[in-house]
């Protein structure tokens, strides 16, 4: 799967997670639960091979990969201690330590830690061809959906429609619920992450059949932005992404892997140890 590296910042998180390694002989096996989001979406892929790597590399982790609705949930549950790991967003991961935002004001998760980045991820607001939408103005009474439901790109996109004044007709569900929507012709697309400057296979299996595009914002779009949303970072995607005219406007997450504070020292270790020499 094609990735955005930021290695030195790779490495430097990774000191600071790491406090001693582990010593694989005669020791037990460590059980993580890690929160990831829709089986269908590379970066629960990138966790199943995780939990290979370290089987592989013989280390004491016993990694089990839970199906979950995105970063919130992922969020949510950590804080009740059901996931000792789990996939985040710079961003998100921010707000819920600090105790600002819709869902955490006034409740800061300081059990959070950050273990690793690994990946910039775009966010893709995507239709069907067919739809005859080319704008993020043009969504406005639309059905579409802002990604699967509990997931950050979810929370992100409809705060950004809010911003920006679009009211899609918004179709709220589980990532194969959006996909058959797309499919069938009762939705016109919806809000994702992508793996990368790459299309991902939700949306290569939706272009199987049904041709699509990627649509961005305005120079005026993305300054309106910028101004409500900071810490959100702005990218450029290609035009040969996926039938663009020109280069898009676009925002992505900073993607990471967060731990609960007690999580064990070996298995912060070994978990950015694979992050860093398999996957780099």
């Amino acid at each position: 799967m094609p990735r955005f590296h930021i290695r030195n910042l790779l490495a430097g998180l990774a000191i600071a997670a790491v406090l001693s390694p582990a010593v694989t002989s005669a020791q037990s096996k460590i059980d993580v639960i890690a929160g990831t989001t829709s089986a269908r979406s590379s970066f629960f892929a990138y966790y199943a091979t995780t939990a290979k790597l370290l089987t592989q590399a013989g280390s004491p982790v016993r990694l089990t990969v839970s199906e979950t609705g995105g970063i919130e949930e992922n969020l949510a549950r950590m804080s009740k201690g059901e996931f000792n790991v789990g996939l985040m967003a710079m961003r998100l991961l921010n707000e819920a330590y600090n105790g600002v935002g819709k869902n955490w004001e006034g409740k800061p998760q300081k059990h959070q830690r950050l273990l690793y980045v690994f990946m910039i991820a775009p966010q893709a607001f995507m239709v069907r061809k067919d739809s005859g939408v080319n704008t993020v103005q043009d969504l406005n009474g639309k059905k579409w959906s802002p990604g699967h439901r509990g997931s950050g790109s979810e929370k992100a996109t409809m705060q950004i429609m809010d911003v920006l004044g679009v009211k899609p007709d918004f179709y709220r569900g589980a990532m194969p619920d959006i996909v058959r929507a797309i499919k069938n012709g009762e939705i016109i697309g919806f809000s994702k992450g992508l793996p990368g400057p790459v299309l991902d296979a939700t949306m290569l299996d939706i272009q199987t059949n049904h041709p699509i595009q990627i649509i961005g914002f305005s120079d005026a779009e993305v300054a309106k932005l910028k101004k409500d949303f900071p810490s959100l970072p702005h990218l450029m995607l290609s035009a040969k992404l996926a039938n663009m005219p020109k280069d898009q406007n676009s925002w992505a997450f900073v993607v990471a892997a967060s731990a609960l504070a007690d999580l064990h020292d070996d298995a912060a270790y070994w978990l950015t140890k694979i992050a860093i020499e398999k996957r780099a």
